[in-house]
Protein backbone atom coordinates (compact mmCIF):
# COMPACT_ATOMS: atom_id res chain seq x y z
CA UNK A 1 0.00 0.00 0.00
CA UNK A 2 2.89 2.45 -0.05
CA UNK A 3 1.51 3.75 -3.26
CA UNK A 4 -1.72 3.89 -1.69
CA UNK A 5 -2.69 7.64 -1.76
CA UNK A 6 -3.24 7.70 1.99
CA UNK A 7 0.48 6.41 2.47
CA UNK A 8 1.70 9.05 -0.65
CA UNK A 9 -0.01 11.71 1.21
CA UNK A 10 1.38 10.90 5.06
CA UNK A 11 4.59 10.77 2.98
CA UNK A 12 4.44 13.86 2.47
CA UNK A 13 3.00 15.12 5.16
CA UNK A 14 5.81 13.79 6.84
CA UNK A 15 8.78 15.60 4.99
CA UNK A 16 6.95 19.21 5.28
CA UNK A 17 8.96 21.68 7.08
CA UNK A 18 6.85 21.29 10.01
CA UNK A 19 7.37 17.71 10.73
CA UNK A 20 10.26 17.04 8.85
CA UNK A 21 13.11 17.43 12.10
CA UNK A 22 10.86 14.41 14.08
CA UNK A 23 9.24 12.31 11.00
CA UNK A 24 11.83 13.11 7.92
CA UNK A 25 13.09 9.99 7.92
CA UNK A 26 10.29 7.33 8.20
CA UNK A 27 8.80 5.54 5.82
CA UNK A 28 5.36 3.75 6.03
CA UNK A 29 5.51 -0.04 7.15
CA UNK A 30 4.04 -1.55 3.65
CA UNK A 31 7.73 0.15 1.95
CA UNK A 32 9.20 -3.37 2.90
CA UNK A 33 6.91 -5.53 1.13
CA UNK A 34 8.31 -7.28 -1.82
CA UNK A 35 6.44 -8.37 -4.70
CA UNK A 36 4.36 -12.10 -4.67
CA UNK A 37 6.97 -13.26 -6.80
CA UNK A 38 9.47 -13.07 -3.93
CA UNK A 39 7.43 -14.66 -1.44
CA UNK A 40 6.61 -17.33 -3.92
CA UNK A 41 10.69 -17.82 -3.97
CA UNK A 42 10.96 -17.54 -0.19
CA UNK A 43 8.54 -20.17 0.03
CA UNK A 44 9.63 -22.58 -2.23
CA UNK A 45 13.39 -22.49 -0.77
CA UNK A 46 11.94 -23.38 2.86
CA UNK A 47 10.12 -26.64 0.73
CA UNK A 48 7.10 -25.48 0.74
CA UNK A 49 5.30 -27.17 -2.57
CA UNK A 50 1.77 -25.50 -3.93
CA UNK A 51 2.78 -22.04 -2.91
CA UNK A 52 0.51 -19.72 -4.25
CA UNK A 53 1.16 -15.80 -3.42
CA UNK A 54 -0.98 -13.01 -5.00
CA UNK A 55 -1.69 -9.51 -4.05
CA UNK A 56 -6.01 -8.92 -4.42
CA UNK A 57 -6.99 -5.56 -3.65
CA UNK A 58 -9.86 -4.89 -1.31
CA UNK A 59 -12.29 -1.76 -2.21
CA UNK A 60 -13.31 -0.36 1.18
CA UNK A 61 -16.52 2.10 1.79
CA UNK A 62 -15.40 4.60 3.49
CA UNK A 63 -17.39 7.73 5.03
CA UNK A 64 -14.69 9.85 4.58
CA UNK A 65 -10.92 10.65 4.37
CA UNK A 66 -10.74 10.91 8.42
CA UNK A 67 -12.34 7.49 8.17
CA UNK A 68 -9.02 6.92 6.61
CA UNK A 69 -7.38 8.52 9.34
CA UNK A 70 -8.49 6.23 11.92
CA UNK A 71 -8.32 3.26 9.89
CA UNK A 72 -4.57 3.76 9.35
CA UNK A 73 -3.72 4.26 13.66
CA UNK A 74 -2.56 1.72 14.26
CA UNK A 75 -0.19 0.98 11.58
CA UNK A 76 0.94 3.37 8.74
CA UNK A 77 -0.05 6.21 11.24
CA UNK A 78 1.27 4.58 13.96
CA UNK A 79 4.97 5.03 13.59
CA UNK A 80 4.71 8.53 12.78
CA UNK A 81 2.52 9.63 15.58
CA UNK A 82 5.04 7.47 18.12
CA UNK A 83 7.67 9.74 17.10
CA UNK A 84 5.57 12.83 17.97
CA UNK A 85 5.09 14.29 21.55
CA UNK A 86 1.29 13.74 21.89
CA UNK A 87 0.13 17.41 22.50
CA UNK A 88 1.54 17.64 18.62
CA UNK A 89 -0.69 14.69 17.42
CA UNK A 90 -4.16 16.88 17.07
CA UNK A 91 -2.49 18.83 14.95
CA UNK A 92 -0.56 16.19 13.18
CA UNK A 93 -3.89 13.90 12.45
CA UNK A 94 -6.04 17.28 11.55
CA UNK A 95 -3.41 18.24 8.55
CA UNK A 96 -3.54 14.61 7.14
CA UNK A 97 -7.08 14.43 7.61
CA UNK A 98 -7.35 18.03 5.31
CA UNK A 99 -4.62 16.76 2.96
CA UNK A 100 -6.32 13.71 2.46
CA UNK A 101 -9.71 15.52 1.47
CA UNK A 102 -7.11 17.45 -1.31
CA UNK A 103 -6.03 13.85 -2.65
CA UNK A 104 -9.41 12.39 -2.60
CA UNK A 105 -11.17 15.61 -3.58
CA UNK A 106 -14.18 15.01 -1.12
CA UNK A 107 -14.87 15.20 2.53
CA UNK A 108 -17.49 12.91 2.07
CA UNK A 109 -18.08 8.86 1.13
CA UNK A 110 -15.41 7.31 -1.24
CA UNK A 111 -13.48 4.09 -1.52
CA UNK A 112 -10.54 3.16 -0.02
CA UNK A 113 -8.40 0.82 -2.09
CA UNK A 114 -6.42 -1.76 0.34
CA UNK A 115 -4.03 -3.95 -0.99
CA UNK A 116 -3.20 -7.74 0.87
CA UNK A 117 -0.67 -10.00 -0.21
CA UNK A 118 -1.99 -13.59 0.71
CA UNK A 119 0.41 -16.46 0.49
CA UNK A 120 -0.52 -20.13 1.42
CA UNK A 121 1.92 -23.44 0.59
CA UNK A 122 1.63 -27.13 1.59
CA UNK A 123 4.55 -29.17 3.23
CA UNK A 124 5.66 -30.84 0.59
CA UNK A 125 5.97 -34.14 2.76
CA UNK A 126 2.12 -34.17 3.60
Amino acid sequence: NHQETAQTTLMELARDPAWSDRLGDLQTPSHVVEGSEDYRAMLEAIGLAEVECHYHIFHHPMESPAAIVEFCRATALRPFLDRLPAPRHPEFVAEFTRRLEDAYGTRGPLTFNFRRLFLWGRRADI
